[in-house]
Order: structure tokens, then sequence, then C-alpha cells
């Protein structure tokens, strides 16, 4: 229950992401509540290092498509085909644009598979 419960918040929060569009850039910080914790994710940062703008990240974008959320392609309850499931595709295309970076000598966001380093979760 809990996880089907993290995957549904992760949906709803991924569904942001396509709006972020319309965030002015200085304002383009958005935060994911999940069971996990909170991950914070800059937008503006992430826009302007990405040097094939939106595509980057939103893989499956044309030129002049408002992005779709990564649920729209992933399901989050299981793998199609070469489709990861949404956790996994997720997860996959940070670690995997952070490791290229770092191995460029680039600055470059978290690798480490550690849930603490994104997802924090707030003191009480």
């Amino acid at each position: 229950m809990r996880k089907i419960l993290f995957l549904l918040t992760v949906v709803a929060a991924l569904g942001l992401v396509a709006f972020a569009a319309d965030i002015p850039q200085d304002k383009q910080v958005l935060q994911f509540k999940t069971m996990m914790g909170t991950v914070t994710f800059n937008h503006a940062a992430h826009a302007k290092a990405a040097p094939n703008g939106c595509v980057d990240c939103h893989h499956k974008t044309r030129a002049g498509e408002t992005p779709k959320p990564c649920s729209a392609c992933h399901d989050k309850k299981k793998a199609d085909g070469k489709k990861l499931k949404l956790k996994d595709a997720v997860h996959k295309n940070c670690w995997d644009c952070h490791k290229k970076n770092l191995d460029a000598g680039k600055k470059g966001g978290p690798v480490k598979k550690d849930c603490k380093v994104c997802h924090v979760k707030k003191k009480k």
C-alpha cells in the first residue's frame, strides 16, 4: 500500500513538471512531496544547463511541443517492452545525466543511489 501511495505521489508531482514552462524562470524550484521525503528540483537550473533544451530530460518531446509528464508513457506499476516503469524511468533519467556530466568533468548532481540524498524528510 505504501508503495502504491508513493508512486501516486510521484505521478502527481511529475505532472507539475509539464507546466513548468509557464513558471517564471526565477521561480522554477519545484518540490515533490513523496513518502520517502521531499525532493527539491531546481527546474530553472536544469533548463539552463541542458545543452539540447527540454528534450534532454523530456526525451520524447519534439520541437514546439509542450513536454508531457513521464507518466504519459511510463506505467507506474510495470515496465512495458523497452519502457521502464515510472519510478525507474525518473531515477534513470536523473542519474544517467548526472553521471554523464561528472564523467565529462562538468558539474553534476547526485549519482549516489541513496534515497536520502534527494528525498529529504522533514525533521520533527
